[in-house]
C-alpha cells in the first residue's frame, strides 16, 4: 500500500492522465471535499473528463508527501501532501489530504476521498477562468 500511495501522489507531478489513473482499480471512485469546492463521487471515466479540463495548465509540479498513515488490516491509508507547480499566472500551491482504500493486494486504489485547501482552490479557479477568458481557451 505504501508503494501504491507514493506512486499515486508522485503521478500528480506529471499532470498527465495516464500516470494519475495507473494506480486506480477499474471501479475506483473519487470524491473531492469540502463540498463548497469539491465534487460528488466520480467514476474513472468521469474523472478523466474532469482532468482533461486541466490539461496543459500546470507544469514543473512537485508533490511532497508530508505525512502517511496506513491501516493494513483495513486496506486504507491517509496521505497528507503539498503541491507546488508553475501555472500561466504564476506559482500554484495547494495542500491535500487523501483517504485511500485499496484492493486486497494493495496494488490498486478502489476509493479516493480527497480534501483540498478550499481557499487556495477558489483562488486558482478564479485565476484559471481569467486565464481562459484572456486566451480564448475553453475547457
Amino acid at each position: 500500500m505504501r508503494a501504491t500511495s507514493e506512486a499515486f501522489i508522485k503521478a500528480w507531478e506529471t499532470w498527465s492522465i495516464e500516470p494519475v489513473m495507473a494506480m486506480r482499480a477499474p471501479d475506483c471512485k473519487q470524491t473531492m471535499y469540502p463540498k463548497n469546492v469539491g465534487f460528488a463521487a466520480r467514476t474513472n471515466e468521469e474523472f478523466r473528463t474532469y482532468f482533461k479540463s486541466l490539461d496543459g495548465v500546470f507544469s514543473n509540479a512537485r508533490m511532497t508527501i508530508d505525512d502517511y498513515l496506513a491501516v493494513n488490516t483495513e486496506k486504507k491509508a491517509v496521505v497528507r501532501s503539498t503541491m507546488r507547480a508553475d501555472a500561466p499566472w504564476g506559482l500554484f500551491e495547494n495542500e491535500y489530504v487523501w483517504y485511500l482504500t485499496f484492493t486486497e493486494d494493495g496494488r490498486l486504489i478502489t476509493e479516493i476521498v480527497e480534501f483540498i485547501d478550499s481557499l487556495s482552490t477558489q483562488e486558482v479557479r478564479a485565476k484559471l477562468q481569467k486565464y481562459r477568458e484572456k486566451t480564448g481557451e475553453s475547457h
